[in-house]
């Protein structure tokens, strides 16, 4: 990829700063606008633009590429309308894909609900067993913010797995039922979308919890299923039961 010219942030939360901070330092003197629906945008370094000046910018293509925040909806006619004018949309987790993964090992976890306990337990294994581990992702960490680490947890929304394209080593679902449709616009969008997951271009391995497994959506096993576990020893329970208090 060239260095882009001018990179519109779409969304001003903690992802969009970190998605600032990241494009500064790898692409240095290209411009960083930012815009937001309503309200001020608190994006150092970045130029909000007007909700008036959106739609010309588009139409004049004046932006190499938008980093869309995961509150902003991949259905929202101004991404659409982006799309439709040849802009690369990406995110903080694709551009950590691209530049800054390397040879981390990914696992993965998603789920309507349990998805940030899950990942902090995981997470807790691998630090047990002596892993060099990091997690980030929808719990708090934006991905980007990260230092290289052996083994990178990812815990991701239905929002991150819309449009990712992370190859993980490991995934795993907690449960699915229907949430955020404001946002897929309807049950089976959300599905699909948080499904995504599992549809990836390298071999993987993953544990399905028995009702995604079941899933009319999942015919068969699209990856390498893994469904056990070795037992835990003592100085894991006492760390799992330290987490588990953590994170009530």
């Amino acid at each position: 990829m060239t260095s882009p010219t001018s990179v519109l942030l779409y969304g001003a939360g903690r992802e969009a700063r970190s998605s600032s901070h990241f494009l500064k330092k790898q692409f240095p003197g290209t411009e960083i606008r930012v815009f937001v629906d309503e309200g001020r945008a608190d994006v150092p370094g970045a130029t909000q633009i007007p909700v008036r000046q959106f739609h010309q910018d588009i139409a004049d293509r004046r932006y190499s590429m938008i980093v869309r925040s995961p509150g902003v909806s991949i259905y929202k006619p101004e991404l659409q309308l982006a799309a439709r004018h040849g802009i690369p949309i990406t995110t903080n987790l694709n551009l950590w894909t691209r530049y800054r993964r390397a040879d981390s090992k990914v696992i993965a976890i998603t789920g309507t609900k349990g998805k940030s306990t899950t990942a902090k337990l995981v997470h807790t294994i691998l630090k047990e067993a002596g892993y060099d581990s990091a997690l980030a992702g929808n719990i708090g960490v934006p991905v980007l913010d990260l230092t290289p680490h052996e083994w990178v947890v990812l815990e991701l929304s239905s929002f991150q797995c819309a449009d990712m394209k992370l190859d993980p080593d490991i995934v795993g679902i907690t449960c699915l039922f229907p949430e955020h449709l404001d946002w897929h616009g309807d049950e089976q969008h959300y599905f699909n979308d948080k499904l995504k997951i599992l549809r990836r271009h390298s071999p993987y391995r993953c544990a399905l919890s028995p009702q995604i497994a079941s899933l009319d959506l999942i015919p068969q096993p699209p990856c390498d299923l893994v469904d056990k576990l070795p037992h835990p020893t003592p100085a894991f329970r006492a760390e799992l039961t330290r987490t588990v208090a953590g994170s009530a």
